[in-house]
């Protein structure tokens, strides 16, 4: 069976003064015995094979700012 291993670690912040905020979040996770499934199109099935492992790692930033009333800023 697959098996994945993960964690997830955030912060968010708000900065009310000028409207803003940013979030931050770092991600990880570990697969074993990674299920990847093809598509034999001579046979038209799928199959199902081990794909051995998978590492996943990352950062998220989301941020953004209103400094005026018409003007809204804003990143991902």
């Amino acid at each position: 069976p697959e098996q994945a291993q993960a964690w997830e670690v955030g912060a968010k912040f708000s900065f009310p003064d000028f409207g803003g905020f940013l979030n931050i979040a770092l991600f990880s996770t570990d697969y074993s015995n990674l299920q990847k499934s093809t598509v034999d199109t001579e046979q038209a099935i799928f199959i199902t094979t081990n794909a051995a492992g998978a590492r996943v790692r990352g950062v998220e930033l989301e941020g953004g700012a209103r400094p005026t009333d018409w003007l809204r800023l804003g990143a991902a």
